[in-house]
C-alpha cells in the first residue's frame, strides 16, 4: 500500500512541543515501511490548493493525518480532513465534522 504521511510544517526555530512533530512523522513512517509500504512524507501549510495537486498527483492509498494545526492555527486543522472527504479520499483520524465540533466547546457541551 502506497501511504502518505502529512503533517503541519515545523520551523527550525519552533519550539520542542512542535519539533516532536517530526519525530511523530519519522516514528510512523518508519513502522509503516517495516510493515511493507511504500510511504512519502510531507509537511503542508495552508496551501489547500497545492495540497489538492498533491493529493492527486501522488494517488496514495491512504493518507496518515499527522497535522496539528495549519498556519499556526490549531483550528484551521479541520480543512485537511475537509477536503480530503470532499475528495473522497481515505484517510486516518477524525472526520472533518468531529474535529468542527471539537474545536467549539460550547456546541461538544451541547452535544
Amino acid at each position: 500500500m502506497h501511504v502518505l504521511l502529512l503533517h503541519n510544517a515545523v520551523s527550525a526555530s519552533a519550539p520542542p512541543d512542535a519539533q516532536d512533530t517530526l519525530v511523530q512523522a519519522e516514528a510512523v513512517r518508519a513502522a509503516l515501511v517495516e510493515l511493507g509500504h511504500t510511504t512519502d512524507v510531507r509537511a503542508i501549510d495552508a496551501d489547500l490548493g497545492a495540497l489538492a495537486h498533491l493529493l492527486r498527483d501522488t494517488r496514495a492509498d491512504l493518507i496518515f493525518n499527522l497535522v496539528e494545526s495549519l498556519a499556526g492555527s490549531d483550528a484551521a486543522a479541520v480543512a485537511l480532513p475537509a477536503l480530503l472527504d470532499g475528495l473522497g479520499t481515505r484517510y486516518t483520524g477524525s472526520r472533518a465534522a468531529a474535529m468542527a465540533l471539537s474545536n467549539d466547546k460550547c456546541a461538544a457541551k451541547d452535544f
